[in-house]
């Protein structure tokens, strides 16, 4: 599934957990590994505001949901 809008790496690393997230549907506890500093820091409670309010806002929306 082609990532909607901007093509950028931080916003494909965050796409990617979104989908992981969509597929897994709260059915069970799962580990998801990742380099990306951004997606990181974007699950840290001191950013959720900051990363909601971003460039990438729309997707941290949903992965919060």
């Amino acid at each position: 599934m082609k990532v909607p809008g901007k093509q950028t790496v931080p916003r494909a690393e965050t796409w990617a957990v979104l989908q992981v997230l969509q597929l897994m549907e709260g059915k069970k506890e799962i580990n998801i590994m990742t380099d990306a500093m951004s997606v990181i820091k974007g699950f840290k409670d001191q950013n959720r505001k900051t990363y909601q309010e971003g460039t990438n806002g729309d997707i941290w929306r949903e992965v919060y949901e």
